[in-house]
């Protein structure tokens, strides 16, 4: 059942991720949008993350991984790469949404598309250097070994020092992720977009942008990154409750017939999470949805 629903999400994620990307570069009006360069950055990871569903339901089908040691470990880094790109795309996209309506004509100068193109290399800089111990430790059997070793044996030794280093450095792996690719850039969207609706709740969105057009096309963008948000909030927040719970031994997670099923629906909705996105996009954008009909009428069928 959970395979089946990978499949189907990888069967409607990926495309629409890739009609989004493909709008995105072929509308001037949309490519030089800062907006629409972090959403086209997140749609990007997405599209990368679904890409890796084969690997992922032939491994739970055969319950081995038969691919080698190098596509275990891109498949387990373009996982994480999809973690840490998906809240750090949406926290730039929440800065520029806030800039727009909060600080408007303040940061003029330094709201430009090459200041986006900086903000989008660092970012994916920060994503490589946070998950290349997902890289480093991925094993043949894909799966996290905190060793040096390139066998993992010290993962199955008797020697009770090692095996509690190891169980360290996972915790500490655990914790600088749920920092940098979760509550962190969390705290930074809600407080960015916290700002935007008491902003409107308190002046209007007449007083803050006055020419209409411009007021109902960023105020459209705005809520479609609130909108993402909760998205992502809702989706992520599972899988970080399972993570902590099992570093903390909780004692449900010692009862083998519930952390099992709970554990695969919390990281079934993250994966869903880039499904969703796609159709927020377009849901959002009108000149998105003329051109996606227009794509599916015209050139698919």
């Amino acid at each position: 059942l959970g395979n089946c629903a990978y499949i189907l999400g990888a069967l409607i994620g990926i495309p629409a991720n890739f009609i989004v990307l493909q709008r995105i570069i072929s509308t001037k009006e949309l490519r030089i949008s800062v907006s629409y360069l972090f959403i086209f950055n997140l749609a990007l990871a997405d599209l990368f993350f679904l890409s890796g569903t084969p690997l992922m339901v032939s491994n739970s089908i055969q319950n081995t991984w038969k691919f080698g040691t190098f596509m275990c470990k891109a498949f387990l880094a373009s996982n994480g790469a999809n973690q840490f790109a998906s809240s750090l795309f949406m926290a730039l996209l929440s800065l520029d949404r806030y800039t727009a309506i909060c600080c408007k004509g303040k940061i003029k100068d330094y709201k430009t598309q090459c200041s986006a193109i900086f903000l989008c290399t660092i970012s994916w800089l920060i994503i490589f250097l946070a998950i290349f111990p997902l890289y480093y430790f991925g094993t043949i059997v894909c799966m996290l070994v905190w060793s040096g070793s390139d066998k993992g044996d010290a993962l199955f030794g008797d020697n009770l020092d090692t095996i509690e280093n190891l169980e360290f450095s996972r915790k500490i792996f655990t914790a600088y992720t749920f920092a940098l690719g979760y509550i962190i850039p969390l705290m930074a969207i809600w407080y960015f977009y916290g700002n935007i609706i008491y902003a409107v709740w308190r002046q209007g969105t007449s007083s803050l942008i006055a020419n209409r057009n411009l007021r109902k096309r960023t105020m459209k963008i705005t809520w479609l990154g609130v909108s993402i948000a909760l998205i992502y909030s809702f989706c992520w927040f599972p899988f970080w409750y399972v993570q902590w719970s099992i570093e903390e031994m909780s004692e449900w997670t010692l009862r083998h017939d519930l952390l099992m099923p709970i554990s695969y629906m919390a990281y079934v909705l993250c994966y869903f999470n880039s499904v969703i996105n796609p159709f927020a996009f377009i849901n959002y954008s009108n000149r998105i949805k003329q051109q996606v009909r227009h794509y599916v009428i015209f050139e698919v069928y």
